[in-house]
């Protein structure tokens, strides 16, 4: 007779269940940094995207960035609270809060930003932090 004993089969599910149990901890770990990683790079890139704006002048005004919770929001005007919202780009993140700086705003022209900034973005296992100087150059 061909086949496997139940023995084998037993055995064979005990090790798969063994390995997927080690395997779920490092997947979640995995996910964690993956969603500080992204929060990171558009957190960056909107930075870097407001500071542009600014130096095109588009609309003929500043241009910035504002933290909240676990969003980042693109805006046009002054400071956040007397932006144009009409303008405004608003990117959000599950798992990932922001914490330091919550507002940048870079000058129309020179793109110099109105404060040197700290942003820690932060996640269930580990964190980030970026800086920007007073030249607007954004370092993480």
């Amino acid at each position: 007779m061909k086949g496997f004993t139940l023995v084998e089969v037993l055995l064979s599910i005990a090790l798969v269940s063994i390995i997927a149990g080690f395997s779920v901890p490092f997947f979640n770990s995995f996910l964690y940094r993956s969603e500080v990683e992204n929060a990171t790079t558009l957190t960056i890139t909107s930075i870097r995207s407001a500071n542009i704006l600014a130096r095109s002048q588009k609309n003929d005004s500043n241009w910035g960035v504002y933290l909240s919770g676990n969003s980042v929001t693109i805006y046009s005007g002054n400071d956040y609270v007397s932006r144009d919202v009409t303008l405004d780009q608003v990117y959000s993140f599950d798992g990932v809060s922001f914490s330091g700086n919550n507002e940048v705003n870079f000058v129309k022209f020179s793109g110099i930003p109105n404060t040197s900034a700290t942003i820690n973005v932060n996640g269930e296992v580990n964190s980030d932090v970026i800086t920007i100087n007073s030249l607007g150059i954004v370092d993480y």
